[in-house]
């Protein structure tokens, strides 16, 4: 039994998130008897700043994505040159964030990745019973996963 993990977005919070990530995921896919691949695709901003958040000019370390000890990652500027395209749809409609549209490029970033990503696990050669988790590295994940029963409706095929 194979799990591919992938791993986009942002990697701001890896000093505080990885040791859960292991925990949460890694650790007991290991020990239930998973094979497990991991791959990246990290945007990489100049700075990152976000009201939301709390951050303001904190210029992310390109480094952080070895914490995860992955397979295969990718790290690539985040620019929105590299999603012009998809901006000028959205600025055809109300910007429901009222933020400039900010949220919604955050969001177009975090598709890029997502996309940039399969192309990392596919070097995996994915099979059809192979389970794909696709996780967030900047979250910090609370719950455990119990392979046994989270994953029994995938394994059996009723999901």
């Amino acid at each position: 039994m194979r799990c591919l993990i992938g791993f986009f977005g942002l990697t701001r919070s890896l000093p505080l998130t990885a040791g859960a990530i292991g925990w949460a995921f890694l650790d007991p896919l290991r020990a239930a008897g998973f094979e497990v691949r991991a791959a990246g695709h990290f945007n990489l901003p100049e700075t990152i700043s976000n009201r939301r958040s709390g951050e303001d000019g904190i210029v992310p370390d390109r480094a952080e994505p070895a914490l995860l000890g992955l397979d295969v990652s990718w790290v690539e500027p985040q620019t929105d040159d590299a999603i012009a395209t998809e901006m000028q749809v959205l600025r055809g409609y109300t910007d429901s964030y009222g933020d400039g549209y900010r949220s919604l490029a955050n969001l177009c970033h975090q598709l890029r990745s997502l996309d940039r990503l399969w192309s990392l696990l596919s070097l995996f050669e994915p099979a059809a019973n192979d389970i794909v988790l696709l996780l967030r590295p900047d979250l910090l994940y609370l719950d455990r996963l119990e392979p046994a029963r989270d994953l029994a409706p995938l394994l059996a095929g009723r999901a």
